[in-house]
């Protein structure tokens, strides 16, 4: 019963694309605990809670099982009642409410998440109250993305801190022009997986810098 502590009804479910988003994060495991070694991370639109809790809970923890708690894991959402809902989910998770991570001071994180509205929708059903907001990515679906990649910059600690932001995105969202964007920004990017999902086609991608490999990364 989770009277008084969040309604689930009012706030985005798990579904496919969040679940692509785990088996990333699980196919990036070695390379998040024993090369990145997020000391905080923070997930923007964490709806749920069920990426960031998964991080924490399996993807950080080591061999015996014992949760990687010394990460920071800070979720962010619009909806009110998701930082409430991603409370209940994990008790690990330190959600709040705010647009995109604005209460959040620059440069404070190893590691970024995001599962970004991302539908292509009408501009005016950005933002707004309901749940559709949790889909509605405005003209082309970009409209949140495009605010993404600039918060996700300020967040990510300056080099020659090794950092990362991972990024879920629809084909319509044009992935390779964001990827050309975040390069531009001083990033190399990866496509981690891709997926076609409940007739969508789906990719999430690692934007790192500091300290990398040229190797590790197709250049787009």
């Amino acid at each position: 019963n989770h009277a008084g502590k969040g309604d689930f009804t009012t706030v985005y479910p798990a579904s496919e694309d969040s679940f692509l988003f785990l088996d990333c994060l699980d196919s990036q495991a070695d390379y998040l605990r024993q090369k990145l070694k997020p000391s905080v991370s923070v997930e923007i639109g964490c709806g749920s809670g069920v990426i960031s809790a998964h991080l924490v809970q399996h993807v950080l923890s080591d061999s015996s099982g014992v949760s990687g708690s010394s990460c920071a894991c800070l979720c962010t959402d619009l909806n009110p009642a998701a930082a409430l809902c991603t409370a209940v989910t994990c008790c690990q998770l330190m959600p709040v409410a705010s647009d995109l991570a604005g209460c959040l001071r620059s440069g404070c994180a190893d590691l970024v998440l995001a599962n970004p509205p991302y539908v292509p929708t009408p501009d005016d059903e950005v933002g707004t109250s309901g749940i559709a907001a949790a889909w509605a990515g405005g003209i082309d679906g970009r409209q949140v993305i495009d605010r993404l990649l600039t918060e996700a910059e300020r967040l990510l600690r300056p080099v020659p801190h090794l950092s990362a932001f991972y990024l879920l995105m629809l084909r319509e969202n044009r992935p390779e022009e964001v990827a050309l964007e975040m390069r531009c920004r001083g990033f190399k990017s990866m496509l981690v997986v891709e997926r076609h999902c409940a007739g969508e086609n789906l990719s999430v991608w690692r934007f790192e810098r500091g300290g990398v490999e040229e190797s590790e990364f197709r250049v787009f």
